[in-house]
């Protein structure tokens, strides 16, 4: 039998509001359009992050478990081009994130998108 008290206290425990489900909507609108790029912002402990986790779990479920899904969760600093493609690279893994100059950084993150959208068959990334 389920115990209520398990459920919401669980840190594992998430509701799909319909705020949630407005956010996956336009997400895969966008995909569907070809935008190249989009922010998600909002105040802080607002549920940013769980949104896209739940919309992380949607689309692999539409495009498959190996679609290749980044989340880049900036926080206050200051924006500078080196900074910003060197975060970029951290995140998708890459092991030289901050050597060389921002054209070098700029373009090794491109080749890496570039390659993780073409290993897989639906040649996207999110």
């Amino acid at each position: 039998m389920l115990d209520l008290d398990d459920v919401f206290l669980s840190t594992r425990f998430n509701i799909t509001t319909n705020q949630i489900l407005q956010l996956k909507d336009h997400v895969f609108e966008w995909i569907g359009n070809g935008i190249t790029g989009a922010l998600i912002i909002g105040r802080p402990r607002v549920g940013k992050t769980t949104a896209m986790l739940e919309v992380t779990s949607k689309l692999k479920e539409k495009y498959g478990k190996n679609l290749p899904i980044y989340i880049y969760n900036v926080t206050n600093h200051l924006p500078r081009d080196k900074s910003f493609y060197s975060d970029l690279l951290k995140v998708v893994g890459h092991p030289e994130s901050e050597k060389g100059t921002v054209t070098a950084l700029k373009e090794r993150l491109i080749n890496t998108l570039t390659s993780s959208a073409c290993n897989i068959g639906c040649k996207r990334i999110v």
